[in-house]
């Protein structure tokens, strides 16, 4: 959570002296914390403490040297790499294969200028046609559905809980029967405000455990009160309660025993949680953000980049 709280400073727009020197004592006491706990000054355990550690410990004088990370860090590269990689086809002449495909690659982004008339017609509607059936614009300013999408017949429980959801949203004393158990199933959405492209189950490549995009903080009420809850996305849909009503909704796995500790030092809350438990059908305009989850010695934690706007919104004094 030390790194966690650093890292947000420093990737600030615009860093002030108060916030290096935080970030020095962050990095500082994240350094020292991980020498007694790994290397414990033990000549055979040099290995658990390899050069990066070390540079932790002059991000703060990078930043009072050079400005905010964002001036000079590597993601524009990184990027531009990773474009000129898939562009080799060759192991044994790379460069010669490198050089061919941007010079392919090139040539193909000029075909338009030299027979404009190929373009014209057939482009508008491939793209109408792309638009109509991978995206949907939500009402109200809610996102944006990004597919594969398709129609889907739900089943079991996940019918009587999506009763319980219009029970509960439209203080009905009984659950009624639905107007249709099929839905029309999106795999991502857009989130409002430019507040990032959450994903689902749906879309989760199985190599891509590192890379999970589909796990969120959303609020729910309990008991009269809205709460700040965690979960994971199995998909989203668009579901027809009536003739002329459409919700748009979010089929989720929950985390169960969700616990807030506030790190004093940083501001951090730290958030610990349990295992998977029931699923919920919410709705998408409950969601607030994208958040992250690592285990260790058996403790799960969810990693929320903005968990210093919860100390304030939670009640966490400094």
């Amino acid at each position: 959570m030390l790194v966690a709280r650093a890292h947000e400073l420093a990737t600030q727009f615009s860093i002030s002296k108060v916030d290096i020197d935080l970030i020095r004592k962050l990095m500082v006491s994240f350094v020292e914390g991980y020498e007694e706990h790994y290397y414990g000054y033990q000549e055979e355990n040099l290995m658990m403490i390899p050069a990066t550690i070390h540079g932790l410990l002059h991000i703060a004088d990078c930043i009072e040297w050079n400005g905010p990370a964002w001036v000079y860090w590597a993601f524009p590269m990184e990027r531009i790499n990773g474009m000129l990689v898939n562009l080799v086809r060759s192991r044994v002449h790379m460069n010669q294969s490198l050089a061919n495909g941007i010079i392919l690659q090139e040539n193909l982004h000029h075909v338009r200028f030299h027979r404009p008339e190929l373009f014209v017609a057939t482009s508008v509607n491939r793209h109408r046609e792309v638009k109509s059936r991978r995206s949907k614009q939500l009402p109200d300013s809610m996102g944006t559905f990004l597919g594969p999408v398709s129609r889907y017949k739900i089943a079991g429980y996940t019918i009587s809980s999506l009763k319980q959801y219009y029970k509960v949203t439209r203080r009905q004393r009984t659950t009624q029967p639905l107007n249709t158990t099929t839905i029309e199933r999106w795999a991502r959405l857009v989130l409002p405000d430019d507040k990032g492209l959450v994903g689902s189950h749906l879309s989760q490549r199985a190599t891509d455990g590192s890379r999970a995009n589909n796990i969120i903080r959303y609020q729910e009420e309990v008991n009269g009160e809205d709460v700040w809850c965690y979960g994971v996305i199995e998909y989203f849909a668009a579901h027809e309660f009536s003739d002329s009503e459409t919700h748009y909704l979010a089929y989720v796995h929950c985390y169960k025993d969700v616990e807030h500790q506030m790190d004093e030092m940083s501001g951090i809350v730290s958030i610990t949680c349990g295992e998977l438990g029931r699923h919920d059908w919410i709705s998408i305009d409950s969601i607030d953000c994208l958040v992250g989850s690592f285990e260790t010695h058996n403790t799960r934690y969810i990693v929320d980049r903005f968990s210093f706007v919860l100390r304030d919104e939670m009640g966490f004094g400094l």
